[in-house]
């Protein structure tokens, strides 16, 4: 019987005894306090981690990262990036803008009554 055998034979035998008496350890209030805070933590990390990765999309970074944490951020880092001004998207931004500056608000807001 090799040594790591043994070491796993005494602990459970250990632990089934311990079942068998009743006393097994439940955790405390302080402990479940600070496994909640230390989460809490970790979660606000990888949400900052998230919203400063992302790269158009920040507050989905850091909802990703808060909600997933670790994999969340990597999700965040993976965001397709919408930097080209020459994408649909930016043309069609453009497009808007300079319509309603070239209108006046006035007039866009009666075509749209």
């Amino acid at each position: 019987m090799t040594m790591a055998s043994r070491t796993a034979n005494v602990c459970s035998k250990s632990s089934v005894m311990r079942r068998q008496r009743g006393e097994e350890r439940e955790m405390s209030a302080t402990e479940i306090a600070f496994l909640l805070a230390f989460g809490f933590i970790g979660a606000t990390i990888c949400g900052a981690l998230g919203y400063l990765v992302a790269a158009d999309r920040h507050w989905l970074g850091f909802a990703l990262g808060f909600l997933l944490g670790p994999i969340g951020v990597l999700v965040a880092v993976l965001l397709p990036r919408d930097r080209d001004p020459k994408s649909d998207r930016a043309k069609s931004r453009a497009k808007r803008e300079s319509t309603f500056y070239q209108r006046g608000a006035d007039q866009w807001l009666d075509e749209c009554r």
